[in-house]
């Protein structure tokens, strides 16, 4: 299970670089790959037991930047995988799962809605809206957790993990 400490929240501050061996992957960078600065903040929510024992935690995850596999390569770079996560670790319960137990909870997106052309390049006609979408909570099905992800995480939650 992930600490108690964790319950809090967290911040993950580590930049992510491309990994020299391979190109689908990513790493925490070093003084010799810098990388791109990337922070993470982490909840969690919920602990429990997969069959056979293996402990997992519902973990809930707000990406203050958007790198590629930047959920993935902090919570294993922590020593919790993503539970299912044959490229960062969380293999070992890959054969138990049908799939990563990495599941989009809630999404927000600002975006831009122009009801202008640009070919002015004028920027000042473009307003911003939000588009959000919901599911449910993937957990609570495949997990056993009995939790729900309610309207209160919403402040501090963009997606779902389970961290083994």
């Amino acid at each position: 299970h992930v600490p108690l400490s964790w319950d809090h929240g967290i911040f993950v501050d580590h930049p992510l670089v491309q990994s020299p061996e391979n190109n689908f992957t990513q790493m925490i960078g070093n003084t010799s790959l810098p990388g791109r600065p990337c922070l993470t903040q982490i909840v969690a929510v919920e602990r429990s037991f997969l069959k056979g024992g293996h402990k997992v935690s519902k973990v809930l995850v707000w990406l203050r930047s958007g790198r590629r596999h930047q959920i993935r390569v902090h919570l294993a770079s922590m020593g919790y995988p993503i539970a299912g996560d044959v490229s960062y670790g969380g293999s070992k319960l890959s054969k138990s799962l049908p799939r990563m137990c990495l599941h989009a909870w809630k999404l927000i997106m600002h975006l831009a809605n122009n009801t202008r052309t640009l070919t002015k390049r004028s920027y000042s006609s473009i307003r911003f809206s939000t588009v959000a979408c919901q599911s449910k909570d993937p957990f609570m099905d495949h997990f056993g957790f009995e939790r729900t992800l309610n309207e209160t995480s919403l402040d501090v939650a963009a997606a779902a993990a389970a961290a083994v």
